[in-house]
């Protein structure tokens, strides 16, 4: 399976809790993940880096669905850029958090478990 789209401007909801995501709007041609928060491997501007990608459905239209990429230990602006991410393992479900903190925790959780799986 092989993700590709061009990154877009989002909400900016990743940013203001310091875990900024590539919103990708998927290219014709693109695989398509179920819903849920895969580790893998993300190619942009020719590099190869880690990564988290989460599938999941905006809360008011239940049949849009919504493909975003947290690069791991990354930290240049993404916007306009062709990203490809290749999935290596399904880690969970998308999850409803009951706070702010309690979502920053569980990111900090899929970022340690995604190093682990990778090897980084």
């Amino acid at each position: 399976m092989l993700i590709k789209g061009i990154v877009v401007a989002g909400f900016g909801e990743g940013k203001q809790i310091g875990y900024p995501t590539a919103n990708l709007n998927l290219a014709k041609k693109s695989d398509k993940a179920e819903v849920g928060v895969y580790v893998g491997w993300v190619k942009i501007n020719n590099l190869i880096k880690p990564g988290i990608l989460i599938v999941g459905v905006y809360e008011d239209k239940k049949d849009l669905s919504r493909h975003e990429v947290y690069i791991i230990d990354w930290s240049e602006a993404v916007y306009g850029n062709d990203i490809e991410f290749e999935p290596v393992k399904k880690i969970r479900d998308i999850i409803k958090m009951a706070n702010r903190q309690a979502l920053i925790k569980q990111i900090e959780l899929d970022i340690i478990q995604a190093k682990e799986i990778l090897g980084v």
